[in-house]
């Protein structure tokens, strides 16, 4: 009589190879997560500055007796984003908030000779309404005009 040849992998090949093959999708989930973190940060680090941008250019064109006496950016204001970072009123689209927070600037002692400065804390948080991330930025504004 023949030998008979056995065709096909034996249990324990089997179970080897399926712990290898789900140690290797562990490390490929694990690698994903870290690149889809990465990916989002790298992502906000860009938006953040352009919103930034975009309200301290809002603060130079407004007329520097306007900026402190609660006129277009009284303290407090709130200005929200979305996820582009465009400014938006719609409520489903804010993921950025920007809060102005006005502090005051001791006056120098050549009062005349120096200009006005208006200081500024611009406070971005995210996701709009929370306190898990945010970024602060001190921003100063001087009137070169000499205006009352």
């Amino acid at each position: 009589m023949g030998k008979k040849t056995r065709r096909g992998f034996s249990l324990v090949e089997v179970v080897l190879a399926l712990g290898v093959i789900a140690f290797a999708v562990i490390a490929i989930i694990g690698l994903l997560s870290m690149t889809l973190r990465a990916g989002r940060e790298a992502n906000e680090d860009t938006i953040l500055p352009l919103m930034a941008g975009r309200v301290m250019d809002d603060l130079r064109s407004t007329p520097f007796a306007d900026l402190t006496n609660a006129g277009h950016f009284p303290d407090g204001k709130q200005i929200f984003f979305d996820a582009q970072g465009l400014p938006t009123a719609v409520a489903g689209e804010q993921v950025y908030q920007c809060e102005i927070r006005w502090s005051p600037h001791p006056p120098s002692p050549a009062e005349d000779l120096s200009p006005r400065l208006a200081r500024a804390v611009l406070t971005f948080t995210w996701p709009k309404g929370s306190t898990n991330q945010s970024f602060v930025l001190p921003v100063s504004i001087a009137d070169m005009g000499g205006t009352p």
